[in-house]
């Protein structure tokens, strides 16, 4: 059993991250849940056939733009959790390029 001595807290995670970590699949779980419910009210209140006629007469690239618009908003997003939630714990120290050298060029 390790003293308290011994740990080196420089190298724990930040709270927030593990906040984070625990909270993401959480709240990815919970807007399933969310998606399915919101499939069978749209499907028995009539709306569904109302979006899908609707989606089915747009234009390709109103589609395309919508896609493309969504991984910006996503990738902005992330940037930001990143940042907010501590960028250095995806760094690769020394001690881990030591240990796996063929992994050098991750995190660098």
């Amino acid at each position: 059993m390790a003293n308290q001595e011994e740990i080196d807290e420089s190298r724990l995670p930040n709270f927030w991250v593990i906040v984070g970590i625990i909270l993401i699949p959480l709240v990815l779980i919970i807007l399933d849940s969310l998606a399915g419910v919101l499939w069978y009210v749209l499907q028995y209140s009539g709306l569904g056939g109302v979006i899908r006629t609707a989606a089915a007469s747009m234009p390709l690239v109103i589609v395309v733009l919508a896609f493309i618009l969504s991984a910006l908003v996503t990738h902005f997003l992330l940037r930001i959790l990143q940042t907010h939630f501590g960028y250095g714990m995806l760094k690769m120290t020394s001690g881990d390029r030591a240990r796996c050298p063929h992994w050098t060029s991750i995190g660098s």
